[in-house]
């Protein structure tokens, strides 16, 4: 009759043999636990066997996952990863960045998260017929509330965004990239309001993007990235007409885009752009509410610069009048003391 330490360690040296065969078929792997030398009882040294089998055969299970995942993504080498986990997880591989380099873990999944939720509820709402970039907006301040009171946090959503719109252009992916650019452009709309340095969102050059022209979206991403990874890109559409689109939704052109050069903007609120007179005269009655308000918010900026002009008009008139009193004073002392030719 076999002992049960001889039964023992027969399966510890099968399932040695079983995992150098299937470690030489898969590539070289981390070094084979051993059974523990000082292990002296028989029932201990058999379920220490079993345990060092089975976390053998887990890593193996492991390993060939991935390769399968590899595979599937078309990268048999496994040199890089999905987009989705490099992103989430911030591995540094040999891939270019485009610029994303977030100070923290935490900020690299921050971003992460902030930009996939915003991606998920614009797509769902857009299915709907909704307006998924303003829910999209709304879901990321219920779920994000700590990003929009962190201007660092959101420069590096942007540059986030940045990395994202990149590379989906160098996949010749434009429609993916357009939604990328809106929202950083959006962003950075919301950093320059945030440091006076404007009084209010321009949205006629957030939403510019959202159809933007291939011409017009390259240079986009282009001037932003700290790489050259468009600049071939840029050399192929850098031929294409830019174009603008026209403010009206009954407009009757093409997608509502004409050259930029021809659009008209309202000299009211300098916001909303047209492609015509009558496009504009057709858009006055749903447009006269938002132009009044975006006229009243840049209000405050033009009666600025309106006061500083007043205060500089009096300060060189006084000037002139001091000037004129002095004139006059010194030519009554001029008369007064006057010697007659002598």
């Amino acid at each position: 009759m076999v002992s049960r330490k001889k039964t023992a360690t027969n399966k510890g040296r099968k399932a040695a043999k079983q995992g150098k065969k299937t470690q030489e078929t898969n590539g070289p792997q981390k070094q084979r636990l051993k059974v523990s030398k000082n292990v002296q009882d028989e029932d201990d040294f058999l379920n220490e066997a079993i345990m060092i089998a089975a976390t053998e055969k887990q890593a193996l299970e492991e390993v060939a996952a991935a390769e399968e995942r590899r595979q599937d993504s078309g990268d048999p080498q496994g040199h890089h990863q999905t987009d989705d986990t490099a992103l989430r997880e911030g591995n540094d591989d040999d891939r270019c960045w485009h610029g994303f380099k977030p100070s923290s873990h935490r900020q690299h999944v921050l971003c992460y998260e902030f930009v996939k939720t915003f991606g998920t509820v614009h797509d769902e709402a857009t299915a709907r017929n909704e307006d998924g970039f303003v829910l999209g907006i709304k879901a990321t301040e219920e779920k994000h509330p700590e990003v929009w009171k962190d201007m660092a946090c959101i420069k590096s959503i942007i540059s986030c965004c940045l990395c994202i719109g990149t590379k989906l252009i160098c996949e010749g992916e434009y429609n993916g990239s357009r939604l990328y650019a809106t929202l950083a452009r959006y962003l950075e709309e919301v950093i320059a309001v945030e440091n006076s340095i404007q009084n209010d969102i321009y949205w006629t050059k957030v939403f510019q993007l959202y159809g933007a022209d291939e011409h017009t979206l390259v240079k986009y991403f282009r001037r932003r990235i700290p790489c050259n990874c468009l600049n071939e890109r840029y050399d192929e559409v850098k031929h294409l007409t830019k174009l603008g689109i026209c403010y009206n939704p009954n407009c009757p052109l093409p997608d509502r885009k004409t050259e930029r050069c021809k659009l008209r903007h309202c000299t009211k609120c300098c916001q909303a752009n047209y492609c015509s007179i009558e496009c504009q005269r057709a858009d006055w009655k749903s447009h006269k509410k938002t132009c009044v308000d975006w006229s009243s918010k840049n209000k405050t900026e033009d009666d600025v610069l309106e006061v500083a002009d007043t205060q500089c008009h009096e300060k060189i008139t006084d000037i002139a009048a001091m000037s004129k009193a002095l004139a006059q004073e010194w030519s009554e002392k001029a008369e007064k003391h006057c010697t007659h030719g002598w």
